[in-house]
């Protein structure tokens, strides 16, 4: 399972660079994340 503040960081990264991305999923394989573990916390930080 991914540390909480991990998560956090993703979550500000994902805020941050979200522009730059197509979706969460072109977002999690460009930095290696495992987006099953992620989409969870992606549901809840969409915006």
């Amino acid at each position: 399972m991914t540390a909480k503040l991990e998560i956090e960081v993703i979550v500000e990264n994902w805020k941050e660079e979200k522009n730059g991305f197509r979706n969460f999923e072109h977002f999690c394989d460009y930095y290696g994340y495992d987006i099953n573990n992620l989409q969870q916390y992606f549901v809840q930080y969409a915006d």
